[in-house]
């Protein structure tokens, strides 16, 4: 299951979900929410990490999702690490993420656009895209 931290109760939520055998994946939107994962004993056993910085300007998506990338290093939290942006944005994020290692998420949920900007015809299409990325 994914919960978001930046979600009112969402440690109750992990420690729930984990309790009951469910795996969970921590969604991340900020460098803050790191620690809070971190004190709250949430960063053992995840599934994944899924650092989703918000916002429609690459520039700003790209500087969170580092920060959110080297607040995990700090804090050493090895759980897997798997991105997306939003907006045209998305791909920068993309882009950054293959370079990392990190896995890649995409989808019309995320953008409506290529990386050219022209309008995606549908998942498919995008999906083949990001896997370029990752070649």
């Amino acid at each position: 299951a994914s919960v978001n931290l930046s979600e009112a109760g969402a440690l109750e939520v992990m420690a729930a979900l984990v309790d009951r055998g469910i795996e969970v994946e921590a969604g991340l939107a900020g460098p803050e929410e790191v620690e809070r994962l971190v004190t709250g004993g949430m960063a053992e056993g995840l599934l994944r990490v899924l650092i989703e910085p918000g916002g429609e300007d690459a520039a700003d998506q790209l500087a969170t999702a580092e920060a959110i990338d080297a607040a995990l290093e700090a804090l050493e939290v090895t759980a897997p690490r798997l991105a997306h942006g939003t907006g045209a944005a998305t791909w920068a994020v993309l882009e950054w993420a293959a370079t990392k290692g990190h896995d890649l998420r995409i989808g019309l949920e995320d953008t409506l656009v290529m990386a050219d900007g022209t309008k995606a015809e549908n998942n498919a299409e995008l999906v083949t895209a990001a896997a370029e990325l990752l070649d």
